[in-house]
């Protein structure tokens, strides 16, 4: 008897271990299907913020990277010249390969560069103030004088580093994955009537994003209308952003970078914050030299009623995968 109580006292308890299982696995399913209901209501809720899009410029990208959620794309991977969105990489290189209080001297050379952004002859920066100042105002003098001292400084100094500036732009890109992106010059200035700096919507985009997560400092300083920056010898510099959405525009922009030559039209990043707590990068590509502004505008407009919306209603990218 003792024997046969031990049996179904086992086949008692494995019952209700199975039945428990049962009830914890149906609430579980069913809570979960409630949940995605629940879910799927809220996502129908959500405008249709990029739907009825017709972009005007060659190329469109709009994406949160974080999450790898796309909102919006347009010829993304269509390679297109680059203009003075090369100086992105421009920063990174020289971030990664310099001293960020490298004394960087405007010669000759440099300052005979295309365009005027106020910079003086014989002037000397501390790199990262240069940097700076560089992207804010898109320095063709600054971006020429950073490759030159590191050509001439430590190229020369090191006998193991033999590859140029504009060689490591070219390396980290393909050391990035972002293989689109190529480059002639840090400048991105056409050269004999010929694009210098070409590369795809998504990956200046996904550059722009890794500058701002590895050297936030650095992107940030060029999400302002007005900067004013201050060189080694004292010269002032009062400047303008070359992206005059600013003028009016800061709500939650983090940071943006101009470009256009007559080859390339006009092109423009901007990196968005949202209430999700994640970044959208936005590009613009092959605009004209107003166009890209008006629709940047309006990307900006649909991305903040979108990501708003995904927040009123407890939503996140990931809810849309």
């Amino acid at each position: 008897m003792n024997d046969e109580w031990k049996l179904e006292l086992r086949l008692i308890f494995v019952f209700c271990a199975v039945l428990l299982l049962g009830i914890l696995y149906f609430y579980g399913v069913g809570n979960m299907r409630l949940q995605n209901q629940v879910i799927a209501s809220k996502i129908s809720q959500l405008p249709a913020s990029f739907s009825d899009y017709s972009p005007s410029a060659k190329s469109i990208f709009v994406y949160a990277p974080k999450s790898g959620h796309m909102l919006f794309a347009h010829h993304e991977y269509s390679v297109r010249p680059l203009a003075s969105l090369s100086k992105i990489m421009t920063a990174t290189v020289a971030l990664e390969k310099m001293e960020p209080n490298e004394k960087i001297t405007i010669n000759e050379e440099a300052y005979a560069s295309y365009g005027d952004n106020g910079l003086v002859l014989n002037e000397t920066w501390p790199l990262i103030d240069l940097l700076k100042f560089t992207l804010f105002v898109s320095s063709n003098d600054g971006a020429t004088a950073i490759a030159q001292v590191y050509d001439t400084k430590y190229l020369n100094n090191e006998p193991i580093n033999n590859t140029t500036f504009v060689s490591q732009m070219n390396t980290r890109a393909q050391e990035m994955s972002l293989n689109s992106l190529s480059f002639k010059n840090p400048s991105g200035l056409d050269v004999d009537g010929q694009a210098s700096g070409l590369g795809n919507a998504r990956d200046i985009g996904m550059l722009f994003y890794t500058l701002y997560l590895e050297y936030p400092d650095i992107v940030k300083d060029s999400s302002m209308f007005t900067q004013t920056y201050t060189s080694i010898d004292g010269l002032v510099h009062k400047a303008l952003n070359t992206n005059i959405l600013l003028e009016k525009d800061y709500d939650r922009i983090i940071g943006s970078k101009t470009g256009y030559t007559s080859q390339a039209g006009g092109n423009l990043v901007v990196l968005l914050d949202t209430p999700l707590g994640e970044p959208v990068v936005l590009v613009v590509l092959g605009s004209s030299i107003d166009g890209r502004f008006q629709e940047m505008n309006t990307l900006l407009a649909r991305t903040r009623e979108f990501t708003n919306s995904l927040y009123s209603l407890g939503l996140t990218f990931q809810n849309l995968k």
